[in-house]
């Protein structure tokens, strides 16, 4: 089995070992999935082979790490096989952003994530779309600035603009989102702690990032100060909306590779009765149910930042 990098290790370790029957519009959940019954076992199994494997590691970090991701992308293979009319929703977003980080840096992409934009039954944030932009940012970021080492006022002005370009991610794919489902004010006072009191709007301008360095923020819009992020209005739960898919997306197979193994799923016929109610939506999470990616890029990246700070 191969060894995940210091930022997949992180990253990945904190997965949660969640099972399909929970209700909030991130949870996996076995509700109306194309084939609910097998849909849960596979869920089930995978949970319990997860917690094995930790179990059995006996605290060994690499090993539980390894557990944890390749327990979570079997979870996904069991929406790709049993739950296929839910992938553009905020429940397989969710768990796809949780294994992307790892899946990503090898340079290798999980089925139907992102979400394309207004697809069907899609999340009311492409929270997909929001933390692949982010993580994009700071990853670039981490490759770009590191060649900065030998000047080290050059640096901390290239990781500022590394964490400019990641946050814009924010305003340009979720706007209408209460900050606290997306975890936007822990994010802000986690890139706090990484400043040690000493803000970045005394070592450069946001908008001359891509010019000086490069990084442009991967969404498009004009980058945000880090230092002086505008005000945000939204105030909307993240919801997954009306719609619904008839046909497996990827067809009646899809074969994947996930971090350091091959998964294939083979779709279940599709049932309407089964599906027929993914045309309403669905309630967000409770205020304190964050979406955590977020701050686990950035305690590790911040950490990562520090060293060459």
């Amino acid at each position: 089995m191969k060894t995940l990098t210091l930022l997949a290790i992180v990253l990945a370790s904190r997965l949660s070992l969640t099972r399909a029957d929970s209700v909030n519009a991130t949870t996996p959940n076995r509700r109306h999935c194309i084939d609910p019954v097998r849909f849960d076992k596979c869920f089930s199994d995978a949970a319990d082979t997860q917690l094995g494997c930790v179990k059995a590691a006996k605290g060994d970090s690499t090993t539980v790490t390894n557990c944890q991701q390749s327990g979570q992308e079997t979870k996904l293979n069991c929406f790709l096989s049993y739950c296929w009319n839910k992938v553009y929703s905020c429940e397989y977003q969710y768990l796809a952003n949780q294994v992307a980080p790892v899946i990503e840096q090898s340079g290798k992409s999980i089925p139907f994530y992102p979400a394309p934009d207004n697809a069907p039954g899609g999340c009311s944030c492409n929270i997909g779309k929001l933390y692949h932009n982010f993580s994009m940012a700071v990853l670039q970021g981490l490759e770009t600035c590191n060649q900065t080492q030998s000047n080290t006022t050059l640096l901390r002005a290239c990781d500022c603009c590394a964490f400019s370009a990641a946050f814009t991610a924010f305003y340009a794919f979720c706007p209408s989102i209460d900050p606290n489902y997306l975890a936007l004010p822990d994010a802000e006072n986690r890139l706090r702690v990484w400043e040690r009191g000493v803000p970045c709007a005394g070592f450069y301008d946001a908008t001359n990032c891509e010019s000086k360095f490069g990084l442009a923020p991967p969404a498009g819009p004009t980058p945000v100060s880090a230092d002086s992020l505008p005000t945000w209005t939204g105030t909307d739960s993240l919801t997954t909306l009306s719609g619904g898919i008839t046909s497996p997306p990827g067809g009646p197979t899809i074969t994947w590779t996930g971090f350091d193994a091959v998964l294939t799923a083979t779709a279940a016929p599709y049932n309407a009765a089964n599906a027929a109610s993914t045309a309403t939506s669905a309630a967000g999470p409770r205020k304190d149910v964050y979406l955590s990616r977020t701050l686990w890029i950035l305690s590790v990246v911040t950490s990562a930042f520090g060293v060459f700070a």
